[in-house]
């Protein structure tokens, strides 16, 4: 009885940490590695991206962005600073997060917020959208 108790734990806990602010977490630290392949497994299809007038709307998250564009504006990695669900169930949520982007020399050249529209495809959060009023660029400019 001990060990089903345990199995269950393991697993409530497993499960539990796997929400959609873990993924937002992901995101970042795939986004960060310029990892493509894992940020396509970690987001929906289509992808859509609204930055105050500029809406980007393709197919994959690979084709939204472009690190060697971001490179050439300066950045070397994003880090969230802040971050809170506004909406939640068991099928979409929308997470709020504040980030900066920053340089070779750590020097923050950007700080934007964005909301992430998240959707629950088979017990997997995976981000559908995001929508910022100022963020600049993807990369792609």
């Amino acid at each position: 009885m001990k060990k089903i108790f345990l199995i269950f734990n393991i697993f409530l806990i497993g499960h539990l940490s796997a929400g959609p602010e873990e993924a937002i977490k992901e995101f970042f630290r795939d986004f960060n590695n310029e990892d493509i392949l894992a940020i396509n497994k970690n987001s929906d299809s289509p992808f859509i991206y609204i930055m105050g007038k500029n809406i980007v709307l393709e197919e994959k998250y690979s084709d939204a962005i472009n690190f060697n564009g971001l490179k050439k504006d300066g950045w070397s990695y994003s880090k969230i600073n802040t971050s809170k669900v506004l909406y939640n169930d068991d099928d979409t949520s929308m997470v709020q997060v504040n980030f900066s982007r920053f340089d070779k020399d750590n020097q923050i050249i950007l700080t934007s917020d964005v909301t992430y529209l998240l959707v629950n495809k088979d017990g997997n959060w995976k981000l559908k959208g995001g929508f910022s009023p100022n963020l600049a660029t993807l990369g792609n400019d």
